[in-house]
């Protein structure tokens, strides 16, 4: 499977975030470059986050069923799995 082509992007920073990004690359062993990408990954990742955790509040605010507590569900769980057992006998 190829790898698929890197592209670059030029990124203008101040002169105190380039000192701070330069010191945790410094702190990490890496050069500055890779910090930055590491840094970008993980916003992207909590920007998925927060997106589809406002996906998951309108599904819940637009199912009208109720929830289970946590201690209901387990409950439920157990009841059955008495029920099954009976039935096998």
């Amino acid at each position: 499977m190829a790898i698929p082509p890197k592209i670059r992007i030029s990124l203008s920073v101040d002169k105190d975030t380039n000192d701070i990004l330069s010191l945790l690359a410094k702190k990490e062993g890496k050069p500055v470059a890779s910090k930055v990408l590491d840094m970008v990954e993980f916003a992207l990742e909590c920007e998925e986050d927060r997106i589809l955790g406002l996906m998951a509040d309108k599904i819940l605010q637009e199912n009208n069923e109720p929830f289970l507590s946590h201690e209901e569900f387990w409950k439920q769980v157990r009841q059955q799995i008495k029920k099954r057992k009976k039935n096998r006998k």
